[in-house]
């Protein structure tokens, strides 16, 4: 495993936020990022194309943590962070979702275990509570990243399937390194970008629920988005999945396919 550096002595961290359409739920994620027991960071709030009134609700913030930055075409999630990513001023850096919210200690735990490991170590993740649309709770426990296997040591998915962005930090240079979010993918592209992350650094697990994720209409419920997603997974990692995989690989073609007929019939809206 390469050396990727000393962590940096500044314990600052950039939260990006990418948002569109999502006033009447963005409050929820800002505050509890400000309301990190850890304060010492900047929002950056990416307005990706909003006609709902976001604006007025970040401008609205007296914080001189909040940001605010405007994309005047919405563009996708992927844009939305790598703008974000380049606007930020810290080494550390950490991307909410509009939906979501933090617990209280997010960045502290997080910031703790990243400084406190070594060199080669340059993501950190956490486990999640899951709130489903009935307002019912569940544990959700983050993958195993360790290993060097695309895959989990079951065969049934990629390793870092089901692992979200918002419940991780990570150095801006590894970050950078990696090449950030693919931006031709609005599905499935923090899985992507996980696979490149791990080729450059190892992720460390804290087996605590930081991160509250809500069930929400977004991007993840929309098919024709995912059954691209799922294609251009195949097209960056088949060969590799046919090695490591083979029952896989043809599972997650036939799934593809299935789900491409699908969506098909599907009306546009």
């Amino acid at each position: 495993m390469p050396d990727t550096g000393s962590i940096a002595a500044s314990t600052q961290v950039s939260v990006i936020i990418p948002t569109y359409n999502r006033a009447a739920l963005l409050g929820r994620a800002i505050e509890s990022v400000l309301g990190q027991s850890h304060g010492d960071l900047e929002l950056i709030v990416v307005d990706d194309g909003s006609d709902d009134g976001t604006e007025d609700l970040v401008r609205g913030y007296c914080d001189n943590r909040v940001g605010y930055l405007r994309l005047e075409r919405n563009s996708g999630q992927s844009v939305a962070r790598n703008a974000g990513a380049r606007a930020a001023r810290h080494e550390l850096i950490a991307f909410q979702d509009s939906d979501d919210e933090w617990v209280e200690d997010k960045l502290r735990r997080h910031i703790d275990v990243l400084t406190g490991s070594p060199a080669e170590f340059g993501v950190t993740y956490s486990d999640m509570t899951r709130v489903w649309a009935d307002g019912s709770r569940s544990y959700h426990g983050s993958p195993d990243m360790g290993g060097n296997s695309l895959f989990r040591e079951d065969g049934q998915h990629y390793r870092a399937y089901e692992l979200g962005i918002q419940a991780t930090l990570m150095r801006r240079s590894v970050f950078e390194r990696a090449g950030g979010f693919r931006e031709d993918m609005r599905c499935f592209e923090d899985l992507e970008l996980f696979i490149r992350l791990r080729r450059i650094c190892r992720f460390r697990h804290i087996t605590e629920p930081l991160t509250i994720y809500y069930q929400t209409d977004g991007v993840s419920g929309q098919l024709r988005r995912e059954v691209r997603a799922r294609l251009r997974l195949l097209r960056l990692y088949g060969p590799r999945l046919l090695l490591e995989n083979p029952h896989y690989f043809l599972r997650e073609c036939r799934e593809t396919r299935r789900r491409y007929r699908e969506a098909r019939r599907k009306p546009r809206r």
